[in-house]
């Protein structure tokens, strides 16, 4: 069974990659905002704009959801894997 603290760097190391990712997300999404709204929201609708929406502000709402929980339960103290592997 690995070490607690080998457990707590794996932990740190993927709440530093979601952060990295989200900033990605959100960077990408503001460069590209003055081109998706000049060709997408100004389009009319269709079935592949609805999937395009779905697609670009769906993973975007989850990484930003994602992120706030991790940040919210790293807020309190320990992550909940680590609690959970306190308690075995």
């Amino acid at each position: 069974m690995a070490s607690l603290e080998s457990i707590r760097s794996q932990t740190i190391a993927s709440h530093q990659y979601l952060i990295a990712w989200t900033t990605i997300l959100a960077w990408d999404w503001l460069a590209l905002l003055p081109s998706e709204y000049r060709h997408i929201w100004k389009a009319r609708w269709t079935p592949l704009k609805i999937v395009f929406l779905l697609n670009r502000y769906g993973v975007l709402i989850g990484q930003i959801l994602s992120t706030a929980m991790i940040l919210a339960t790293v807020s309190k103290g320990e992550s909940s894997l680590l609690h959970f592997y306190k308690r075995s």
